[in-house]
């Protein structure tokens, strides 16, 4: 067992908090063992009472013939594609987008529509369906004792019909005549790499045998008895259900348990990185492979799900077989989209893959303007010269311009030899002397979004701009969003709360749109 608490300072203030609460509880209640207090009600929860939810799921086992699994997964064409019937796309195109020194790995990937039907426009994303890492769900399996029935078929069905409510939808995939194994449940449908939640912790406190392990379960299924060490265990470790089972080995749930505090499979969404005037039966999308170490005091090595489960097939499609496919369905974003005006001036402020719906809106314009140069019988130079106020700038971040500047080529492309036109701004954080003039310098999109403060109100309160943010939305956009509001104030010599009335009317009349996550 690995304790919740491993420095020093923490055990000295949590173990003699468990072992005086232990000793006030068995003088309170000497016939039965009790618990740490519970989050809301703060009374004593008796470590043998059951969940309030007590168990539910049925679950039934049977043997079976597993048939080998398809190489190109029947996609049926349905009037729409959704998460409970996705397309599965063929990929047909995948490379590199940062250079071999990169921190960080991102992949760009192309998909074929075939005869989904299915139509998008730029600012849509996808939502694609990934699996959990083979290797971890036989490791879960084989923890749980359930490693030589996994290719028995499983049946679930809910015992109790005032529960019905709380019965997890993603199990519906086990009823009627589908035939799920063990294994594929949790391969497909059951995400093994999401934070444990406190009634999964509640649950697994259930089943400890051992009365100190069952403790700490019960009190971080409790934040508020210590919020510490909830913190410490489980946020800053995102903590999943194996984890857990690795930390406390006298827990031994049954299967029906488990699967009643399972968290579903969710879709990941993607921005669509082409415009469909230019590949109306494909799609691209970028993303970065997501691999960390957790902090002290155990330093887990954590990975994406859906990003090294994509990784994966990107590394099969490159080296050895180039029948892939990735279930998926469009995610229709409308208050993400492009001016009705191809002249109205167009602001894009997105750092590492939030440049990639501005990808498509650049495509899409470079589409339609190329369609006027050759109806007009204007060149790119003579629409360079026609093109309103400079209407297209990209504010684009990364950390070294030589290592991971996703889509360079395609950007200098819109700068240089395109009817787009486009005021190219690069800040690389990680350069400590970028030269270069207008191209390279500074260290972050807010950076140069202050010395530019200027021509962005221009663009915006004379020219009826449209300013679009895609990327983080807990750092990058907050920042972007003071900025703006900062540059409002100074231009403009406003209070704080009239710049927020102009931000606030820009975003009323759709002309500031963000893209966060």
């Amino acid at each position: 067992m690995i304790s919740i608490i491993n420095n020093n300072s923490l055990e000295e203030v949590v173990e003699p908090w468990i072992d005086q609460l232990s000793i006030h509880l068995d003088k309170l209640y000497p016939s039965k063992q009790q618990a740490p207090t519970q989050n809301k009600s703060e009374e004593p929860v008796e470590e043998n009472t059951k969940l309030p939810n007590s168990c539910f799921v049925k679950v039934t086992l049977t043997q079976g013939t597993v048939q080998p699994s398809l190489r190109s997964p029947p996609s049926p064409i349905h009037r729409s594609y959704d998460v409970n019937t996705p397309y599965h796309a063929r990929m047909i195109g995948a490379r590199y987008l940062t250079t071999s020194g990169s921190e960080k790995q991102v992949l760009h990937v192309e998909l074929d529509l075939g005869n989904s039907g299915i139509t998008y426009a730029p600012g849509d994303a996808i939502g694609i369906l990934p699996e959990n890492d083979p290797e971890m769900v036989d490791e879960l399996l084989k923890r749980l004792n359930l490693f030589e029935q996994k290719d028995h078929f499983i049946n679930t069905e809910c015992s109790d019909a005032e529960k019905l409510s709380l019965y997890p939808k993603h199990l519906n995939v086990c009823q009627d005549d589908r035939r799920v194994t063990v294994r594929e449940l949790f391969l497909k449908y059951i995400d093994l790499s999401a934070t444990v939640n406190t009634t999964t912790i509640r649950a697994l406190a259930d089943h400890c045998t051992d009365r100190m392990q069952r403790q700490d379960l019960l009190m971080l299924s409790s934040p508020s008895v210590n919020p510490t060490a909830y913190r410490v265990q489980i946020q800053h470790q995102s903590a999943n259900i194996l984890d857990m089972l690795k930390w406390y080995p006298s827990c031994q749930p049954p299967l029906n348990k488990i699967l009643q505090v399972s968290q579903p499979m969710r879709p990941r969404y993607y921005s669509i990185a082409c415009s469909p005037l230019r590949h109306p039966n494909h799609v691209h999308i970028a993303f970065t492979l997501v691999k960390f170490e957790t902090p002290p005091p155990y330093r887990l090595e954590k990975h994406g799900c859906c990003t090294r489960w994509l990784g994966k097939r990107v590394q099969d499609f490159l080296t050895r077989d180039p029948r892939v496919y990735v279930p998926m369905f469009l995610k229709n974003t409308p208050e993400f989209r492009l001016p009705s005006d191809v002249e109205t001036p167009m602001i894009l402020i997105g750092p590492g893959t939030g440049v990639a719906p501005f990808r498509s809106f650049l495509q899409h314009r470079e589409c339609v303007l190329n369609a006027r140069v050759d109806r007009d019988t204007f060149t790119s130079q003579d629409w360079r010269g026609k093109n309103k106020a400079d209407s297209n700038w990209l504010f684009y971040g990364c950390r070294s311009r030589d290592l991971d500047f996703l889509y360079r080529q395609d950007l200098r492309n819109f700068e240089r030899d395109s009817p787009v036109a486009l005021n190219l701004l690069v800040a690389s954080s990680r350069e400590a002397d970028c030269s270069g003039g207008m191209w390279y310098g500074g260290m972050y999109v807010q950076d140069y979004l202050k010395e530019y403060s200027g021509t962005i109100l221009e663009l915006m309160q004379k020219h009826g701009g449209f300013l679009y943010v895609c990327g983080d939305a807990h750092g990058m956009a907050k920042d972007v969003h003071r900025v703006l509001r900062g540059l409002i104030e100074d231009e403009l010599g406003l209070e704080t709360e009239q710049a927020e009335q102009i931000i606030s009317k820009w975003e009323n009349d759709g002309r500031y749109q963000k893209d966060v996550w």
